[in-house]
């Protein structure tokens, strides 16, 4: 099933929704797919690279 999501450069986009329905529980798409390199800095430091190893592999 295809559902509507609020993307923050695309508009309105569509995405696929959840695989399972109940009767008595409305299921939504709260958030769209990350922008690219969106999560990068928080997901290499968890990794444990320091801000500076992070930079020099940062494109951006």
């Amino acid at each position: 099933m295809i559902v509507a999501a609020d993307h923050p450069t695309a508009g309105k986009i569509g995405t696929i929704g959840g695989p399972v329905k109940f009767n008595r529980a409305a299921v939504g798409v709260d958030l769209a797919v990350p922008l690219l390199e969106q999560h990068n800095r928080e997901t290499l430091n968890e990794a444990g690279h320091d801000l500076a190893q992070i930079a020099a592999l940062s494109v951006a």
